[in-house]
């Protein structure tokens, strides 16, 4: 017969999170850290207390590590309810079991109720749950010849931050379960419930969803006793994971929750109800649209420079491209342009144009024209010339002689136009 000790001692220790919590990881660091020697299972705590069991471990012939017949399933709650997290878990000699919330050791407490009956079943019962709360828990069972694991999330929702489309009104759930409710038989041995199939009251509909975007189906079951669910993607059974939660709430509604969701998640889903009467199923398609991929912006058409007679119209356009579509935006020699009557903007998608009805000398400037979206920016400028008329008065005639623009003017014409006869102005 093997060498079993008459007792042996669980020495915890603390998982130090440097990054975000995975119960993956913590899960694997459980089974990697436990160690048998000496006649002893040790494993370090975080506060590095050793806990003696106060039952020694039974003596055994035909020994067996633990296994977890039920594992611990996801669980939805208001805040103020009491959680409840049951697994059954079988073992030669009898395991010894702890519990974890997001890696740390949960002690029994006026909160925290831990029992592990001689039904197999460990149960952990968190009372008048807080948002705080939220986290996953693991249960780790030990004896001389192994040790298992199983964890689960807990999602506590504060109240007035409910989504209200997760839930259903007391009234409609209620006359939802009734009408799936059948009759009491009875037989020598009493009044009993009898069993009933499994049926769907409420199934989600057929959704088209953005690449990363979160994606939840919501469905109502009734049937006695209570069906387990499983969730189908093209066939292949949906596990739980960190992107992939299945979750029942304290209303019974059930659900399945892919945070991020990505082209592979596309495709044909059937969620099964089964119980010991029957079963019931449907089926529902998601297809996820990709995530346009982002480009900086880019000028396909840039600003031109203009020339244009004062009292003109004038019109500086320009077209970019980009993803997502750039927003546009102008600025007149630095400062930015705000629309006025004689200065329209219109922009229509990555196309923007300035508009001016009546030029002015003012008007003439360095204009430039920003793109910019989450991915970059991008501009491109130009040159408004404005051209003013001038006259020149000739004393000797008494005429007024039309010059021209005063942009066109050569520098001897200027020589000449200071003159003191022949004067020019603008009228």
């Amino acid at each position: 017969m093997p060498f079993v000790p008459e007792k042996f001692i669980l020495v915890f220790t603390s998982v130090f999170i440097l990054q975000e919590f995975t119960v993956s990881g913590f899960e694997r660091k459980l089974m990697e850290e436990i160690n048998y020697r000496d006649g002893k299972i040790k494993m370090m705590s975080e506060t590095e207390t050793e806990y003696d069991s106060e039952q020694p471990e039974e003596r055994v012939i035909n020994t067996q590590p633990p296994e977890i017949l039920q594992q611990l399933n996801d669980t939805q709650l208001i805040e103020g309810g009491d959680a409840t997290f049951v697994c059954k878990i079988m073992g030669k000699p009898r395991p010894k079991i702890a519990w974890y919330r997001n890696g740390k050791r949960i002690k029994k407490s006026n909160r925290y109720d831990i029992t592990y009956g001689q039904d197999n079943m460990s149960v952990l019962k968190i009372r008048v749950t807080l948002p705080e709360d939220t986290g996953y828990y693991t249960v780790l069972a030990v004896n001389s010849v192994g040790k298992a694991t199983t964890s689960a999330q807990l999602y506590v929702d504060k109240l007035g931050n409910i989504d209200a489309t997760s839930f259903m009104e007391p009234e409609s759930l209620k006359k939802m379960l009734k009408r799936g409710k059948k009759g009491k038989v009875s037989d020598d041995g009493g009044v009993f419930d009898a069993p009933a199939a499994p049926q769907f009251k409420k199934i989600p509909d057929d959704l088209t969803a953005s690449e990363g975007t979160t994606v939840r189906f919501d469905c109502l079951v009734t049937g006695r006793p209570a069906p387990e669910l499983d969730w189908y993607r093209d066939g292949i059974l949906v596990h739980r994971d960190d992107n992939h939660k299945i979750v029942v709430n304290e209303n019974g509604i059930h659900s399945l929750i892919i945070k991020f969701v990505s082209r592979r998640d596309a495709g044909t889903y059937n969620c099964l109800a089964l119980n010991k009467a029957g079963e019931d199923r449907f089926t529902i398609t998601l297809n996820v649209t990709p995530k346009e991929e982002k480009q900086p912006p880019r000028f396909i058409e840039r600003v031109q420079n203009f020339t244009v007679k004062e009292g003109n119209p004038v019109t500086l356009s320009c077209h970019a491209v980009g993803m997502p579509t750039p927003l546009m935006s102008w600025q007149k020699d630095g400062h930015h342009v705000t629309p006025t009557h004689d200065m329209r903007v219109n922009t229509e998608g990555g196309r923007s144009a300035l508009y001016i009805e009546d030029t002015k000398l003012s008007d003439a400037a360095w204009y430039q024209c920003t793109a910019a979206n989450t991915s970059g920016s991008a501009t491109t400028r130009a040159k408004l010339v404005v051209q003013g008329m001038f006259w020149i008065f000739k004393p000797s005639s008494g005429q007024l002689v039309s010059w021209g623009s005063v942009m066109c003017l050569s520098s001897a014409q200027r020589h000449h136009a200071s003159s003191s006869t022949e004067l020019p102005f603008r009228i």
